[in-house]
């Protein structure tokens, strides 16, 4: 089998049936000794456009057959440095992660990297001057850049790419703590959401692609893999819809701690794009979304300060102008005397404070103390 390319800088595998007799496609890239080139083909339709190749038989005779195929060049993909020099078609060398295969890969990771491709996340977003209800199933907010969701309420994740990415490229979504500290632990659901009957009963979320599964990754991490092409159909960016199963306050299980979605582009082993958007699964998203906007624009809930005691303030006032009441009833006179016995008591308390004078009981209260403890004597 021998490697070509052409003007346009797709790659060219040219094969004899001589060479490989009755051999499938598959099997003929087995074979294949030069580890420079990665071809894989993961589309049920880059599979069939290859029929002709599958099951060669002797009645072709000694010809050579000649296909493109648009793929990734690197030295064994999946090896070698977390960061290295890979030659993507129409690219020329570009620098990209490989997919994590430890906890300490997985740190470095950036949570955010456009790659060749300029790929970012987009989600729907209300009207300016809208307001927006406090329960609505889902909302996304520009200003915290969080996305605020309900439970088994699918919302749509867009895909925004510059370009066509080569054949075989998978999407994954993994969730993360956002906190370092919680970064190692795999987000899984509470106990009391684990569906066990379901093939991702233990995972967060369900994605809604025909073609995915699922996966324990070798970091202990759960994600959700599916292909590219699955989520091109229609018009506009690929997109792919994603359902939650538990809350951010679940006990066993997020427990109030902060996570992201980690979406990402991979083909061969490399990463050729990531971006993630921090998420609050939660019984009423625009609520919640409202007190974060709040809390950054510096309008959050305000510090309940100290009363004012209108009736001290007045107090200590000096004024001597003495005032009649009529009051009708000795029960209310009785009661409204001891009122103003105390606070008589109380200003020449504060009086002999200021001058640093012991303060003793005065007036009727003196004389009723006196009495009493006569009395009892």
């Amino acid at each position: 089998m021998d490697l070509s390319q052409d003007n346009m800088g797709t790659q060219m595998v040219s094969f004899s049936q001589n060479n490989y007799p009755s051999m499938s496609f598959e099997d003929l890239l087995d074979h294949h000794e030069d580890s420079s080139v990665s071809m894989k083909f993961y589309g049920q339709d880059d599979l069939d456009n290859l029929a002709n190749f599958s099951g060669i038989t002797p009645n072709m005779g000694n010809e050579d057959y000649e296909f493109a195929i648009d793929t990734i060049e690197m030295q064994n993909p999946g090896d070698g440095d977390f960061d290295a020099l890979i030659t993507l078609p129409g690219k020329g060398e570009v620098k990209l992660p490989r997919v994590p295969m430890t906890l300490k890969e997985l740190d470095e990771l950036p949570n955010k990297f456009p790659g060749p491709y300029s790929f970012s996340l987009s989600f729907l977003e209300e009207k300016k001057g809208k307001a927006i209800p406090r329960a609505i199933p889902s909302t996304y907010s520009p200003l915290s850049k969080k996305l605020y969701m309900q439970c088994n309420v699918k919302v749509m994740f867009r895909l925004n790419i510059s370009d066509s990415l080569p054949i075989g490229t998978f999407v994954r979504v993994r969730p993360l703590y956002v906190q370092l500290e919680h970064r190692k632990d795999p987000v899984k659901r509470c106990p009391n959401h684990v569906d066990p009957k379901r093939t991702f009963g233990m995972h967060l979320m369900q994605v809604h692609i025909p073609t995915v599964y699922y996966e324990v990754e070798p970091t202990g991490h759960l994600s959700a893999v599916f292909p590219l092409k699955d989520c091109e159909g229609g018009e506009g960016s690929p997109h792919f819809e994603l359902e939650l199963f538990c809350f951010s306050s679940c006990v066993g299980g997020l427990n109030r701690r902060p996570f992201e979605f980690l979406v990402s582009l991979e083909n061969s082993s490399r990463i050729l794009g990531c971006d993630s958007i921090e998420t609050r699964s939660c019984a009423c998203p625009g609520r919640d979304r409202m007190t974060d906007e709040k809390k950054i624009n510096g309008g959050g809930r305000k510090k309940r300060g100290k009363k004012t005691n209108v009736l001290s303030s007045q107090l200590s006032q000096d004024d001597e102008e003495i005032r009649t009441l009529k009051i009708q009833g000795a029960t209310k006179y009785e009661f409204l005397r001891l009122i103003v016995d105390g606070l008589d008591e109380a200003k020449r308390a504060r009086t002999a404070n200021k001058q640093g004078v012991p303060h003793q009981l005065t007036s009727r209260k003196t004389s009723k103390i006196e009495n009493n403890s006569n009395s009892n004597s």
